[in-house]
Formats: C-alpha cells, sequence, structure tokens
C-alpha cells in the first residue's frame, strides 16, 4: 500500500483490525495476540499516513462479536492508541446502543 499511496493521493477507506482465524492460534497467550494487533494497526497506520487525503476505521461501534472491526473496543484493549489517531479530522464519540 505505501508504495501505491505516495504516487496516488487517496482516501483510505474501511479499515480494520480484524485477522483471518489463520492468524490466531488456540495456544497463543492474550498478550501475544494483543501485541500483535498493536502491530498491525501501527503498520497500517504508518502505510496510510501517506494517503494526503485522509483515511478512516470500518466502524466506531460494532457489534460484541466484531471486535476487530470496532474502533472503540480496539481503543479499549489499547491495539489502537488515541495518541496514533489524532489529527484534525479525528472525531471520536461514544457509541450509543439503539435500544
Amino acid at each position: 500500500h505505501r508504495k501505491i499511496l505516495r504516487r496516488v493521493p487517496a482516501v483510505v477507506g474501511e479499515w480494520s483490525l480484524a485477522l483471518p482465524p489463520a492468524a490466531h492460534s488456540d495456544d497463543d497467550d492474550p498478550r501475544e495476540n494483543d501485541e500483535r494487533l498493536r502491530a498491525f494497526a501501527t503498520a497500517q497506520l504508518e502505510a496510510y499516513a501517506h494517503a494526503s487525503h485522509g483515511w478512516f476505521f470500518w466502524n466506531w461501534c460494532d457489534s460484541p462479536q466484531s471486535v476487530g472491526w470496532d474502533a472503540q473496543r480496539c481503543i479499549e484493549r489499547n491495539w489502537l492508541i488515541k495518541a496514533q489517531l489524532a489529527g484534525p479530522t479525528v472525531v471520536l464519540a461514544e457509541c450509543r446502543s439503539a435500544n
């Protein structure tokens, strides 16, 4: 992604921290999984920093089963750090249920 984004200005949309089941192991230590997801987030954000028109995460609040697609939960689990998301166009809001 990084090479393409340097040549072609774009908005990167609908990215997430969701990984396929093969990326996880039943033997994984939860701390190792957390570290893997932090590294994945950092790598994506570093590549997307070259997108001159910005990026957006898939969803602020998704279903409880879709943690990797839910920015709020990714922040709560420290997979995404608020400082990584700082910028003039970042909007963070509370997730409200549809009840």
